[in-house]
């Protein structure tokens, strides 16, 4: 109920929330001003600043900007060229309360571009971001800073933070090196933005990451170091709980005021004064309490994840435990290990439907790693706590403890990477829909809350059956697939997802920049294989060695379980991207295939796929030549066909057809070549062809000026319906063997 007449409360405050940033300032330069908000981060050599009381120059005069905007600041351009006593300096820190100048490009956050992507422009606008932006160091100058004397909230927080990051850092500087230290920190402080990518993914598939956000596991153990402390020291009752309601309050100041840090401080509270008050709440009205005190703080915060989980976890907690404690006390097993179990299995159930939903994920070993990993929170917080009293002593009173620290936490990263490298640890499933998500939890409310007269035994564990099948049935997914054919959104490259009808995938080039760092793999095509429910790519390939095509396969290929990956014949080529050689020289003997022209690939008896055209590079390619030693595919599945050009040109499209293939009675639908290049989709090609849709994978306002007009006016005059990913983003075709259709994610 408390829920409900949250969401309603957050509907009412709707008009409320900043208008997103205006479409004439999008992808704009601009100078702008605000002040440094919330806690700036530092991620590698890049500053990440939250601006507030904005102001754009426009017209010669400044205009104020409703809301807040996420600046990334980029190292200088060119270092040498930045006086060492500037206050514009690139290596300067930034912080709360400093007002600064900066030139930045501006950009609107949209919604999602790919199926399953949440709606970025809805979800930041809730936070009261309007845009972000992105601008060099050496393009920033410093306005104003608080003078040293004076006081600020926000400030002395984040000073606070450093202190304890310094505190951790000075501590043993042999062994606790940075990415020891941001671990650490996360599990005290809730800060570990540069932990390595694979401890992250490795604390994520072992169903252990919540242990990095602060929550109420972790005001419990503080709690109970701090009375274990504070009664070691004979602190009079009063004393001890005004000491702990300080520290309450000021932990989650400390710590973001994240939902879940809300939810378990103001918990904590309460539980503090029931104790003064020698009174005895009950959980549910400490869920709700506590939950109305957050959204009248935030309306809102009820659609925030970690609002969600958090309570979700907790519920599970109170209404679950009891029936796991008691199936496990049948086993007789030790009490310590039931009161664990129970706890992790009560939790894991309650954020599990929502879980699916929105992370496609299930971690099949969580109750281990859990049960393990939690064993090592409280002594590694306890000797967190002692490197910060003792960090003023020196080294000589912290070494010893610093390396117990390294130890527990090489053991915590080895016990996640261990568990969530066991065969079957993660299942990747599609998002069910919010539907079978309420009627899961309507399920499980049902089993817990009826009684035995009203819902009888026989008729629960029927009920359970039921929805241990239904999950089951999602996961294996015994009924075929259709013929699916997604063009991915990765900006201005390409990239295209295959299902088969018998359930293998294919990856077929994963987009990529040359102009900039590109994370496409890792950002954009690993999550959407996660939301699509594939458990690992049967075949993957990028068409030529281009930056565009190859980067997301490779990145792919590191993050994801692929069987096997196909290569264009580039093996005398003596100017591959060093990057991409690395990456081959890497790849095992069993692991690759080079792909011939005629070539057919066996990945579904009823999908006829042959490798249409693959040149080999010569030596030292121009970069047309590049492009014309693209892999060209058709694949045909009854009476439906679709080509895959790569960025193949006019050349290679005229020895296609002088080859014989034309096609006459299928249903066709034509992947455009270079991205709808004007070199490409030559009216020959596409009178011999007969496309009846055309896709295009190009970057919105890309600066190759692609799709060319006259490659639209050709595809407009053989009434081919052209599909653009600038303009309708992703795009799914199916077949089922006499017809394709199609659907977008922009409408």
């Amino acid at each position: 109920m408390s829920l409900a007449l949250g969401y309603f409360y957050a509907s009412a405050h709707w008009l409320a929330l900043p208008e997103i940033l205006p479409v004439d300032l999008d992808r704009q330069e601009a100078r702008i001003q605000g002040m440094v908000g919330g806690f700036p981060r530092k991620q590698g050599h890049d500053w990440i600043l939250d601006l507030n009381d904005l102001f754009i120059h426009k017209s010669g005069k400044w205009i104020p900007l409703e809301g807040h905007i996420r600046l990334r600041l980029y190292p200088a351009r060119d270092p040498e060229s930045v006086e060492e006593d500037s206050e514009s300096s690139a290596g300067m820190s930034w912080q709360p309360g400093d007002i600064i100048e900066a030139i930045v490009k501006i950009n609107r956050y949209r919604q999602g571009r790919n199926f399953g992507d949440p709606d970025w422009s809805l979800l930041f606008r809730r936070r009261g971001i309007i845009g972000n932006a992105s601008g060099n160091q050496d393009q920033v100058e410093l306005l104003y800073r608080l003078p040293q004397d004076s006081w600020n909230l926000q400030l002395s927080l984040y000073k606070t933070r450093q202190m304890v990051i310094s505190a951790f850092l000075d501590s043993g500087q042999e062994f606790m090196q940075r990415e020891w230290v941001e671990l650490l920190s996360g599990l005290t402080i809730g800060m570990n933005d540069e932990l390595p990518e694979e401890w992250d993914d490795a604390f994520r598939q072992a169903g252990v990451v919540h242990l990095l956000v602060v929550s109420g596991g972790h005001f419990a153990v503080l709690f109970l170091i701090l009375r274990f402390l504070l009664r070691y020291f004979r602190i009079s009752l009063w004393g001890e709980r005004a000491f702990l309601i300080v520290v309450t309050i000021a932990y989650m100041l400390l710590t973001g005021s994240e939902p879940s840090i809300l939810r378990a401080g103001i918990t904590a509270l309460i539980l503090i004064a029931a104790e003064i008050m020698h009174r005895r709440p009950e959980w549910p009205s400490l869920l709700i309490f506590s939950a109305i005190l957050i959204l009248l703080h935030n309306p809102f915060a009820i659609f925030e994840a970690g609002f969600q989980l958090s309570y979700l976890s907790v519920a599970g907690i109170m209404l679950f435990n009891p029936i796991f404690t008691r199936w496990l006390q049948q086993l007789k097993l030790p009490r310590f290990l039931v009161t664990s179990l129970g706890v992790t299995f009560a939790a894991q159930l309650g954020v599990l439907p929502l879980g699916v939903q929105l992370f496609n994920q299930i971690s099949l070993v969580a109750p281990l790693s859990n049960l393990l990993c939690a064993a090592l929170i409280i002594p590694i917080q306890f000797i967190a706590i002692l490197l910060i009293l003792l960090a003023p002593f020196g080294a000589f009173a912290t070494t010893s403890m610093a390396l117990c620290a390294r130890g527990l936490l090489h053991l915590l990263v080895s016990i996640a990477q261990v568990t969530a490298s066991l065969p079957g640890a993660v299942w990747n499933i599609p998002s069910p829909g919010w539907p079978l998500v309420f009627v899961f939890y309507g399920a499980l409310l049902l089993l817990v809350l009826s009684p035995e007269t009203i819902f009888a035994r026989r008729k629960k564990m029927g009920l359970v059956s039921g929805i241990v099948m239904l999950s089951v049935v999602m996961i294996i997914h015994p009924w075929p697939y259709q013929f699916e054919v997604i063009m991915l959104d990765v900006g201005q490259g390409d990239s295209i997802f295959i299902r088969f009808p018998n359930g293998k995938t294919m990856l077929i080039d994963g987009g990529g920049s040359a102009q900039f760092v590109s994370e496409v793999g890792r950002y954009t095509i690993v999550p959407f294989l996660r939301r699509q429910g594939v458990q690992y790519l049967d075949f993957a390939l990028f068409t030529h060695p281009h930056e565009d095509h190859y980067q997301g396969v490779m990145q792919t290929y590191d993050r994801f379980p692929t069987k096997m990956v196909g290569l264009p014949r580039l093996e005398r080529c003596q100017t591959l991207p060093a990057e991409l050689s690395m990456w081959l020289s890497s790849l095992p003997q069993m692991k690759y295939l080079l792909l011939n022209q005629g070539e057919i690939l066996d990945l579904d008896s009823s999908v006829l796929l042959e490798v249409i055209s693959a040149p080999e590079l010569v030596p030292t390619p121009s970069f047309g030549e590049v492009n014309n030693s693209s892999l060209v595919l058709r694949l045909e599945y009854g009476k439906t066909v679709i080509w895959l050009n790569g960025d193949a040109e006019a050349d290679i499209e005229r020895q296609i057809l002088g080859r014989g293939y034309h096609e006459q009675d299928a249903q066709v639908i034509l992947k455009a070549a270079h991205h709808g290049s004007r070199n490409a989709s030559s009216a020959e090609w596409l009178a011999g062809i007969k496309p009846a849709a055309t896709l295009i994978s190009v970057g919105v306002g890309n600066s190759y000026g692609h799709p060319s007009g006259e490659t639209l006016n050709r595809l407009d005059e053989v009434s081919s319906l052209v599909l653009r990913t600038d303009i309708v983003g992703s795009v799914r075709l199916c077949s089922d063997g006499i017809q394709w259709s199609y659907e977008t994610v922009i409408k």
